[in-house]
């Protein structure tokens, strides 16, 4: 079983985005084997008010509740986060939330972001955080100019300590190794959508800082190739070492503890 955390619908402002629709995420997740996706709107991180677009995901996904997972874009320094957070949760049962630091012009240890961090520990709530939506070197030039530093998720969950993070889209070897030295009760997961399996490093220092238990499957589907996520999971037992419940984790497991499946 294989549920991917990182998932998107809706239109992509620097690109045609290949898929749009839920029912046209639900059939590229047929043709590729993955069963569940945690999935948030596109749109809404580019909206002056994110909510709107968190609004427009929760209809648009409904017919496929059993496939698609909600998570909500949230900009803490937007008026009424919190309440928005709340709100979230309480009505849409949402269980992650995804902020845009350098979308949203805020520093990610500010106040207004640290209190926000804090409340979603209170809510069960984990904290996403996308660091690229697309591969910087091919930015358009509106795009972000530089990514989240390890550094400033470093001072943030240490100012939240309870809060669990997921990192997202990188070469999260960069992030885990730094970040797995910090002592602190909330957790921080990975993705290795960025970790070569074969020719470098990156997916072993990975493995060995975050641990099996904090590693998840992540694609970025639809603005990434899912089918090269897909390989490294058929790699990793030869190249690793990894046993089949090792794999299961990864593929779904930790997603279901994280997500309470």
């Amino acid at each position: 079983m294989y549920i991917d955390v990182h998932a998107w619908i809706g239109h992509y402002p620097f690109r045609p985005a290949p898929v749009r629709t839920a029912a046209e995420l639900v059939a590229l997740m047929d043709d590729h084997g993955i069963d569940k996706a945690c999935v948030a709107y596109m749109p809404a991180v580019y909206y002056h008010d994110v909510t709107l677009g968190n609004a427009e995901l929760y209809p648009e996904i409904a017919p496929y509740a059993d496939r698609l997972i909600p998570v909500a874009v949230i900009n803490p320094v937007y008026a009424c986060a919190i309440e928005d957070l709340e709100r979230e949760v309480r009505e849409h049962g949402v269980k992650m939330i995804r902020l845009f630091p350098r979308q949203h012009k805020y520093d990610l240890a500010c106040p207004e972001s640290v209190a926000l961090l804090k409340k979603a520990a209170e809510l069960g709530v984990c904290v996403q955080l996308p660091i690229y939506l697309e591969d910087h070197r091919g930015r358009h030039p509106l795009d972000i100019e530089e990514p989240l530093m390890a550094s400033e998720v470093e001072k943030a969950a240490m100012l939240a300590p309870e809060t669990d993070f997921m990192i997202l889209n990188y070469v999260n070897s960069a992030f885990a190794a730094p970040l797995s030295k910090l002592e602190r009760p909330g957790r921080i997961y990975y993705d290795f959508g960025k970790c070569d399996p074969l020719y470098s490093s990156s997916m072993s220092i990975l493995l060995e800082s975050a641990g099996i238990d904090n590693v998840v499957f992540g694609t970025n589907m639809p603005l990434q190739a899912i089918d090269a996520q897909l390989a490294k999971m058929e790699y990793l037992p030869v190249t690793h070492n990894l046993t089949a419940g090792e794999i299961e984790k990864i593929a779904s497991g930790n997603a279901k503890r994280i997500l309470g499946l």
